[in-house]
């Protein structure tokens, strides 16, 4: 068992940090199951895909603050992960940051290129897998999408969506300018704004825009209609008109892998979210995927 003190301006730490062996990489099938039989639990935590290490501990949130600061709980290489000369590893992470009524969850996974050793980078991207999140409002829960989300709505009709993720919606409006509901996130790319208007004509000429409000706390955004016809301000779309959204939500608990001095170290960070003045639970499984060895370019 190892601790590590969040160093955060609202940080109560320890972070305990627990971990299994790194004795069994790159070994056969077969040979993982012999260990197991014979009782090696690394082997055994393998076979189940079990994590390589699991961070927990608790950090205080001000309310005053405008953000936590991300702070490292995991260091890899003091961890005894090896990352050998010329190889990639994938580090998968999931995350689960819980309080008194809230719970936040991401999983997301990251390549670690090595070349020389003790020089590590970055290997592309973060990429979100999938996330989620349960919240407790005015005593009632409720349920939060995170990931690839859609949401689309019947104009002027009253008809409820149907197909639309967990606290995602539009709001229909008659000036064209419709209300975008969406859970407070940290990172939100829109993929697409669509709009099909069985009242459109060629003539008409018509444009969709996605107007966020107020950056990435914001929880309701808008989805704006334009006519050529006017070309400056939102104009209602026919009655019967479908628009619909999709984008990609990254929770506001997160970590993720980050390099300090070619070394990789686990970081957790919580942006504001009006939480009050209360301690937050984290727990952060780390998967270490075993290292590819790659040939040099002749």
């Amino acid at each position: 068992m190892a601790a590590k003190t969040f160093a955060g301006a609202n940080g109560t730490g320890p972070f305990v940090q627990s971990f299994y062996s790194a004795a069994v990489e790159n070994k056969p099938y077969a040979e993982l199951v012999r260990r197991a039989l014979a009782g090696d639990d690394a082997a055994g935590a393998k076979l189940a895909d079990k994590p390589q290490f699991v961070c927990s501990g608790k950090v205080g949130v001000d309310d005053s603050d405008t953000d936590t600061v991300a702070s490292e709980i995991c260091d890899l290489v003091d961890s005894g992960v090896v990352f050998a000369a010329n190889t990639v590893r994938k580090i998968r992470l999931k995350c689960y940051m819980n309080d008194d009524d809230n719970l936040y969850f991401e999983e997301t996974e990251q390549y670690v290129y090595c070349s020389p050793a003790g020089n590590e980078l970055l290997f592309g991207s973060q990429k979100l897998l999938a996330g989620g999140a349960t919240l407790v409002t005015a005593t009632t829960l409720t349920n939060q999408a995170f990931g690839l989300v859609h949401t689309e709505n019947v104009m002027g009709t009253g008809t409820t969506a149907t197909k639309q993720s967990a606290g995602f919606t539009i709001a229909d409006s008659p000036d064209g300018l419709d209300d975008v509901a969406h859970p407070a996130n940290r990172i939100m790319q829109v993929v697409g704004a669509n709009l099909f208007d069985p009242a459109y004509t060629a003539t008409d000429g018509q444009l969709m825009q996605y107007k966020p409000v107020d950056g990435d706390a914001a929880q309701t955004d808008n989805l704006q209609h334009i006519q050529a016809d006017d070309g400056t301000s939102p104009q209602a779309p026919g009655s019967g008109a479908i628009m619909s959204l999709t984008a990609i939500l990254w929770p506001p608990a997160h970590a993720e892998v980050v390099i300090t001095s070619g070394q990789p170290s686990i970081n957790v960070s919580l942006p504001d979210l009006s939480l009050g003045d209360r301690v937050t639970n984290w727990t952060v499984e780390v998967y270490v995927g075993d290292p590819v060895a790659l040939q040099p370019i002749v």
